[in-house]
C-alpha cells in the first residue's frame, strides 16, 4: 500500500504523522511511503533522515495526499469532552 505524510499545515502545529523508524517499519513490511518536503523539521526529523528509512520526499503537499496515496498520516487535535 502507498501511504503519504503531509505536512501540519496547523499553525504551531509541528508534530508529524509518522516518524523515520515508523517508516522504516512500514517500508519492511513491503509499504510505499511518500513523505511531503520538511514535513516533521518542527519535531527535528529532516528529509534525509525519512530518505535513508525508505521512504520518497515529495516536494509539494498534493504528492503526498491521499490524492496519490490509498491512505494518509496526519495529526488532529483530540476534540474536548470526548
Amino acid at each position: 500500500m502507498r501511504i503519504g505524510v503531509p505536512k501540519e499545515i496547523k499553525i504551531q502545529e509541528y508534530r508529524v504523522g509518522v516518524t523515520p523508524g515508523a517508516v522504516r517499519e512500514l517500508v519492511q513490511h513491503g509499504h510505499g511511503v511518500i513523505v511531503e518536503h520538511e514535513a516533521g523539521v518542527g519535531i527535528g526529523y529532516h528529509d534525509d533522515a525519512y530518505r535513508a528509512a525508505g521512504a520518497a520526499i515529495a516536494p509539494r503537499r498534493a504528492e503526498s495526499s491521499t490524492k496519490n496515496s490509498r491512505a494518509s498520516l496526519s495529526m488532529k487535535r483530540a476534540r474536548s469532552g470526548c
